[in-house]
């Protein structure tokens, strides 16, 4: 890959593609595609595990677009919808028939390879999710950051869904406990960091700093040559410290309410 930044496009492209991968293994899993709009939902009542992925602003799209709404409400499951920057006023008033409520901007932040370093932590042990005592921190931690139940975490990101090449679940143990998680998500050469939750005892010590970090660095010793995430305005000081930039805000419109603004 070069080293010019994936466009917004690809972006979303790789968002769409990654959904899927980060809830194939969800208790409550569906996920649809369709011109202009995907869903992948967890089949969790959090509107943070549920989301559609909305491109286009076609006849089709917005068909679409309504369909799988309805498909979301007809079960009662709250969702997040990320929206393309290129397409959000003309959906304006669709958002506004479906009475879906505007969340926040949502940062998608690049960071090209050669910027990536290690920045190890003393006290700080940085590793892959090996078992279920790591799973069990990595729910704890998430349910904590996003205000979500543990139990809903734990179906949604059941152990098994680490033994695929496609994803890989990280913890940073400190003081004898896990205190911070991230799951990345892989798509040739380029990587998608999602999940990133820091306990708030351990929030501001450097321990989410040293997590990520030895993340990116491990995919960077495997040949990843970019990596891309969209940031909660408590995660942005973090990335923009470790080299991501910003390429578009997307709008998160929600039905119900999400933790990510």
């Amino acid at each position: 890959m070069s080293t010019v930044p994936p466009s917004t496009e690809i972006l979303l492209r790789l968002t769409q593609d990654a959904l899927p991968v980060f809830y194939c293994c969800a208790a409550g899993y569906e996920g649809r595609a369709m011109p202009g709009v995907t869903m992948a939902l967890s089949g969790e009542p959090v509107a943070d595990l549920n989301y559609l992925v909305v491109d286009a602003a076609s006849e089709s799209a917005q068909a679409g677009f309504r369909s799988l709404v309805g498909h979301c409400d007809a079960q009662d499951l709250p969702f997040a919808v990320i929206v393309a920057p290129a397409v959000a006023e003309a959906l304006e008033p669709l958002r506004a028939e479906l009475d879906l409520v505007y969340a926040t901007d949502w940062p998608l932040m690049v960071c090209p390879g050669e910027a990536v370093q290690d920045h190890p932590r003393e006290g700080v042990q940085v590793r892959p999710v090996r078992d279920e005592v790591d799973q069990q921190g990595l729910a704890r931690v998430l349910a904590g950051a996003f205000q979500m139940p543990v139990e809903s975490v734990l179906r949604a990101m059941p152990r098994h869904l680490f033994d695929s090449p496609s994803i890989e679940g990280w913890v940073a143990e400190w003081d004898g406990q896990v205190q911070s998680t991230v799951t990345a998500t892989w798509h040739g050469s380029v990587v998608g960091i999602w999940a990133m939750g820091t306990a708030p005892d351990a929030q501001g010590q450097g321990v989410g700093k040293a997590l990520l970090s030895r993340a990116m660095h491990d995919a960077r010793r495997r040949g990843a040559e970019a990596f891309f995430l969209g940031a909660t305005p408590s995660g942005f000081p973090l990335y923009e410290r470790l080299g991501y930039a910003t390429v578009a805000d997307c709008p998160i419109w929600v039905r119900g309410v999400t933790h990510q603004a």
